[in-house]
């Protein structure tokens, strides 16, 4: 289901959109990337929209990109996996990729075995990301 997070710092007051394709809103939150000084507004997107989203909204080579960058670049400095899947859900721009990344955030800490979330990035990125 895809999930629409408005995002509102409390400072500036600046809006900030975000589709992300996921179930619950906690992990929409998280694939929106929300700060503390932010505060979220969810929505759920339905019917004409969320098909035509679906049809258009693909993973594209700058989404793999950006993603295994900045996780090569939070593993360097030694910043955990949670939080860098929770920063890298944040950095990418299609919906059906921030969505597994912002679960793999919320599993990890439960004890969820990691190949079973490289598998399902995996297949959210499609089959031309892997050799």
């Amino acid at each position: 289901m895809l999930k629409k997070v408005t995002l509102t710092n409390v400072h500036t007051g600046r809006h900030f959109t975000a589709i992300v394709d996921t179930i619950s809103d906690d992990k929409a939150m998280v694939g929106a990337g929300r700060a503390s000084n932010e505060t979220a507004k969810v929505s759920d997107v339905t019917g004409l929209d969320e098909r035509l989203q679906r049809a258009t909204g693909k993973s594209s080579m700058d989404d793999r990109v950006a993603l295994f960058s900045g996780l090569a670049k939070c593993f360097e400095r030694n910043i955990s996996a949670v939080k860098s899947f929770q920063l890298q859900a944040s950095r990418v721009k299609s919906a059906a990729t921030a969505g597994p990344l912002a679960k793999s955030a919320t599993t990890f800490p439960r004890g969820k075995r990691s190949a079973r979330r490289w598998k399902s990035i995996r297949t959210c990125l499609g089959p031309r990301s892997w050799p």
